[in-house]
């Protein structure tokens, strides 16, 4: 069951390539080589106009819009005074009236049961449609002339919005229909778009003082940061792929980048006169943009900063908001012409690398600080790095003899940190390929590791049975041990609550550690379901593997509530998972020869299968290129699911 027992498996598949041995490092080159010749066309833009009564479109006609799980586009119609429904599965469009003559319909979005909820400029209201019945509730906003504007689904359950007309932010219950309201400290400040950030946190633009807010949750308080560009007029803000939040900047043609640990600001411009208004993370791991003036949608790197635009066919089109759409297409408004356009990013192929050394058997992979995708060879004794752009292998070999290196990540400090079950240390790796070992306790098998929140590495102890803490400044090693006895703790992720999480497979437990060294223990549903691997979701929840229940499971941070989904087939041996650039939580089945991601809004699972058979797919990560990535440990190969 553990990852150390997989060691001992050989494995007689060769790896095709050329190697150069050079000072102990292999660099290997190879084409990368797809089970599928498809290739995205992100420039080719569908529109599809809008049916309204009468023959003329009316500018901000159709303004925001949102993609809910079943299959349907909803967007808000502000002179129409009604929501539309699309429907991507027959092409048809319908109208929901509001009940308030002039409600003006601004924002709008999906609801984790799947109701629409949308902000009413005029009327003072926030509205709910339920989509079964079709029926639409308001409620009041406390505050006269408010303007609500912004809206967002709360790390709370509740619903968050912004109230530029009074410089507040607000909560509606979703229990009680109750709003509260709290004051921005800036006079003038016009809060307009709001999200939850990574840090679980709610942040906000501030459109007319020029700020970028924060509402900190358990304490309510707000905390602004300036952004650099006076007057820029700071507009939609989203949760970028980095760990980041990525924001609009429509009066300094500009798109901002806010550090949530730090509050530090970048700025990228763009074209000048473009107006940048709405923003997204496409599933291929790029920021996409809609330029309001430029009448073009544009896709940046969070990686670079480089931009590349796609021009709309229909000019003028004034394109306004962009959302996400099923298999991986986007699709935006445009706001003058009355129309839905979308942009097609469809694109799941499976892509394997061999790895030079036959029977290296890779196991733990991570992203880099340098763009690179960094993986452990447990049987090679190696570290490796492989280029996502040219499918390029550079090894390095470890200084002992069977240390077994295991699970990988980035640390803070812009190294990589391993863990070597065979010699009981940690290592780190500088992106130069300079390595240094840190000694545990003897016989202790460090095995998962991540990095924290508060800057340290953590890592398990499966034969210790402890939860270990090292300072990356210093090597400073501490061990906490963990409550129940021989439980085998195996997986370790940072949870959104600021708490390391990580799982005991023999005991049936999730746990959870502060950064104090408190740990607190919770019984799974499938008590010998065997939780092996353990990352954040995009919903702000905790999601494992059973290795032998065949199912996923979620923990709730708040409240310790484990639910599970079960795998249509058993014996899959599920193993490693990561949170994809998509939304989705991407997981390996060792045994099952594939690749599976599910839903956390529906559940759903698909599964993806390995084109070399008895591959044995291992450990998983999201890599900069919005793709994901991980090992085939039998097969000797890295592979990847993307464009």
């Amino acid at each position: 069951m553990t990852k150390r027992s997989k060691m001992k498996i050989r494995s007689s598949i060769k790896s095709p390539g050329i190697f150069i041995l050079s000072l102990g490092v292999f660099v290997f080159a190879s084409a990368l080589v797809s089970c599928s010749s498809k290739v995205p066309s992100p420039s080719v833009i569908t529109e599809y106009p809008i049916p309204i009564s009468g023959s003329i479109a009316y500018a901000n006609s159709v303004r925001s819009v949102v993609y809910s799980p079943d299959g349907v586009l909803w967007f808000t119609e502000p002179v129409n005074n009604s929501i539309g429904k699309y429907v991507l599965s027959t092409g048809l469009f319908s109208t929901y009236p509001l009940p308030t003559m002039g409600g003006m319909p601004n924002r709008i979005l999906v609801d984790p049961n799947g109701n629409i909820w949308f902000t009413e400029n005029k009327s003072n209201k926030i509205g709910k449609l339920d989509v079964s019945t079709g029926k639409i509730n308001d409620y009041s906003v406390p505050t006269a002339n408010s303007d609500p504007s912004g809206i967002t689904n709360g790390p709370d359950g509740n619903i968050w919005f912004t109230e530029p007309g009074v410089d507040k932010i607000a909560m509606l219950s979703t229990s009680t229909g109750d709003i509260t309201e709290y004051s921005v400290p800036t006079a003038s400040s016009a809060p307009n778009s709001i999200t939850t950030g990574p840090d679980g946190n709610m942040w906000f633009t501030e459109a007319s003082s020029g700020n970028i807010g924060v509402f900190v949750l358990p304490s309510s308080k707000i905390i602004e940061y300036p952004v650099p560009t006076a007057s820029s007029t700071p507009y939609i803000i989203v949760n970028g792929p980095d760990s980041n939040l990525w924001f609009t900047e429509p009066n300094a043609d500009k798109i901002g980048k806010i550090n949530p640990q730090t509050g530090a600001i970048v700025e990228y411009p763009i074209a000048s006169g473009d107006y940048p208004v709405g923003i997204v993370v496409g599933s291929d791991g790029n920021l996409w943009i809609t330029e309001y003036s430029g009448n073009s949608v544009a896709r940046m790197s969070p990686l670079t900063g480089s931009i590349i635009n796609y021009p709309i066919p229909t000019s003028n089109s004034a394109p306004y908001c962009i959302t996400a759409g099923p298999t991986g297409n986007l699709w935006f408004t445009e706001s003058a012409v009355n129309k839905l356009a979308k942009i097609d990013l469809t694109s799941e192929d499976v892509t394997e690398v061999a790895i030079p050394l036959s029977n290296s058997f890779p196991l733990g992979i991570t992203k880099g600080p340098d763009g690179n995708m960094w993986f452990t060879e447990s049987i090679g004794n190696k570290i490796a790095r492989i280029s996502p752009d040219s499918g390029a292998i550079v090894d390095y070999s470890l200084p002992n003899q069977d240390s077994d290196p295991n699970g990988i990540v980035s640390g803070s400090d812009g190294n990589l940190w391993f863990t070597e079950s065979g010699v009981d240390k940690i290592g780190k790796i500088t992106t130069g390929g300079v390595i240094t070992e840190y000694a545990v306790t003897a016989g202790s098998t460090p095995l998962g590791i991540t990095s924290g929140p508060d800057g340290n590495i953590w890592f398990t102890e499966a034969n210790g049975n402890n939860i270990g803490k090292i300072v990356p400044a210093t090597g400073v090693i501490t061990e906490y041990p963990v409550t129940t006895s021989k439980s085998t703790p195996y997986g370790i992720a940072r949870g959104p609550d600021g708490n390391l999480w990580f799982t005991e497979p023999n005991a049936g437990n999730v746990g959870k550690i502060t950064t104090a060294g408190v740990v607190t223990e919770y019984h799974i549903t499938t008590v010998s379901g065997a939780p092996v691997e353990i990352t954040a979701g995009p919903d702000g929840n905790l999601w494992f593997t059973e290795s032998q229940a065949d199912k996923i499971g979620k923990i709730l941070p708040k409240t310790g509530v484990v639910i599970e989904y079960p795998l249509s087939a058993s014996g899959v041996g599920l193993n490693g998972i990561c949170t994809g650039q998509d939304g989705y939580l991407w997981f390996t089945e060792s045994l099952g020869n594939k690749l599976a991601k599910i839903s956390p809004n529906t559940g759903k699972i698909t599964e993806y299968t390995i084109a070399t058979a008895n591959s044995q797919p291992v450990g998983i990560t999201a890599g900069r290129d919005g793709n994901i990535w991980f090992t085939e440990s039998l097969s000797n190969m890295i592979g990847r699911v993307g464009h």
